[in-house]
């Protein structure tokens, strides 16, 4: 047994090491992306939509809405394999009408089917939001959370 440590203790160590650089670099997106969607929620109603699965990259999409038109006021995406990926902007959704965001239509020149049903999910979320606050008959608040909603890739 003291032959194992001596000749595999080092490693052991190694992982456990790396592992939790990765847990602490993991914290630190999670930390970066809340302060984002912080952000972007002081704007307006904000909702977040994913898709993918544990097998293959996930995409999220965030849009910010614009209360007085029911347009995109912001369009950010997340995606990536590493803990370095952080929201982006994508200024081809920006300006249009919230009912356009659907996945029934092509998605906009310079987004990937990936992100536009990441989007569609969003969309969808601030849509059923509109129609509450409208039935209730007061003026759209800002959400207190943002939803993920995650489209399945049959």
């Amino acid at each position: 047994m003291d032959n194992f440590l001596e000749n595999y203790g080092w490693m052991i160590g190694l992982l456990v090491a790396m592992w939790l650089l990765q847990f602490f670099m993991s914290f630190l997106q999670m930390k970066r992306y809340y302060s984002r969607l912080s952000a972007l929620r002081r704007e307006g109603p904000t909702a977040t939509g994913m898709t993918g699965n544990r097998l293959n990259t996930r995409t999220y999409g965030v849009l910010t809405l614009n209360k007085a038109d029911n347009t995109i006021r912001r369009a950010e995406q997340l995606s990536g394999f590493t803990v370095f990926s952080s929201l982006r902007p994508v200024p081809a959704l920006v300006g249009m009408p919230l009912d356009a965001v659907v996945p029934d239509r092509k998605p906009q020149r310079g987004v990937s089917t990936k992100e536009w049903k990441a989007f569609c999910a969003a969309a969808d979320y601030l849509r059923k939001h509109v129609e509450a606050t409208a039935q209730a008959g007061a003026k759209p608040a800002l959400p207190t959370v943002s939803q993920e909603v995650a489209l399945s890739q049959a």
